[in-house]
């Protein structure tokens, strides 16, 4: 097998928080527009 760098737990988990803060501001950008533009 060959030994693919995996990203560490700490990335993985920082990777996750960055992806919850996008969610959070999408969410939050879709209460101030037009529920038309859906992501």
């Amino acid at each position: 097998m060959k030994a693919t760098k995996r990203p560490t737990f700490t990335e993985f988990k920082k990777k996750a928080l960055q992806n919850k803060e996008v969610k959070k501001s999408i969410t939050r950008l879709s209460l101030f527009l037009p529920s038309k533009s859906n992501l």
